[in-house]
């Protein structure tokens, strides 16, 4: 489970909302590999008063990674929704972050063939493989 660290602005925090941020923003780190997991996760709520009225509360929850961080900003008429959108959008950039990592790979192995068998390709057939006059065995 992440570390959620969470504050609100001109709006308190109350243990049930705490504990909504906790569901559904804490067990982001299910997606990440074991070995680097994220190093925590800030959450801010605050009721926007100039906000239109079906957009009263914002939520900013940003993801620390190796790399760059991971930044979720939505609003909606209640927190619980905001919060809702804010997770959607971390995991959709979760995805984008890990596909990210994976291409790299691919692209190593696609362009270095020794990734693939421990040697070189071109090597599929040895002298002795073959006979004298030139044939497969």
């Amino acid at each position: 489970m992440i570390k959620v660290q969470l504050s609100g602005r001109e709006y308190k925090i109350d243990d049930q909302m705490r504990l909504q941020v906790e569901q559904k923003l804490g067990n982001l780190d299910r997606y990440f590999d074991p070995s680097k997991p994220p190093v925590g996760l800030n959450v801010e709520i605050f009721q926007d008063p100039s906000g239109r009225e079906g957009n009263r509360f914002r939520v900013r929850a940003v993801l620390a990674v190796s790399g760059p961080d991971l930044i979720a900003e939505a609003t909606a008429a209640k927190p619980d929704k905001a919060i809702d959108l804010a997770a959607e959008k971390l995991r959709h950039q979760i995805q984008k972050y890990k596909d990210k990592g994976q291409t790299k790979s691919r692209r190593y192995r696609r362009l270095n063939p020794k990734a693939w068998f421990g040697r070189d390709a071109r090597e599929t057939t040895t002298d002795s493989d073959t006979n004298q006059d030139g044939s497969d065995k």
